[in-house]
C-alpha cells in the first residue's frame, strides 16, 4: 500500500505542477519517476480526475517547458490520452 500511495502522490504532484504551470514541480516529479517511483508518464491521470496524459495536459495548457521536460523524461509523443487525443492534436 505504501508504494501505491507514493505513486498517487507522484502522479498528483505531476498533475498539480502542470496545471499550475510550475516547472520546478514538474522537474521534481520527474526526478521521483526517474528514481524509481512507478508513476507512468504515458497513462491518463485518472487518479486526478483527468483523461489526459501528463504530456497531453501540458500541451493543452501551452506549457512548453513542461512538454520539453516530459519528452526528455521519456514521455511518448505518440501516446493517445483517455479521450484518444495525441499530444500534437491537443497542441494544435
Amino acid at each position: 500500500k505504501k508504494k501505491k500511495g507514493k505513486n498517487k502522490s507522484v502522479t498528483s504532484r505531476l498533475f498539480n505542477a502542470i496545471t499550475s504551470v510550475d516547472l520546478e514541480g514538474v522537474r521534481s516529479a520527474l526526478l521521483l519517476v526517474s528514481g524509481g517511483a512507478k508513476a507512468s508518464l504515458d497513462a491518463p491521470l485518472l487518479a486526478c480526475g483527468s483523461n489526459k496524459t501528463p504530456l497531453t495536459l501540458a500541451c493543452a495548457r501551452g506549457f512548453s517547458e513542461a512538454v520539453r521536460e516530459l519528452l526528455v523524461g521519456g514521455a511518448d509523443p505518440e501516446q493517445l490520452d483517455g479521450d484518444s487525443l495525441s499530444p500534437l492534436g491537443v497542441a494544435v
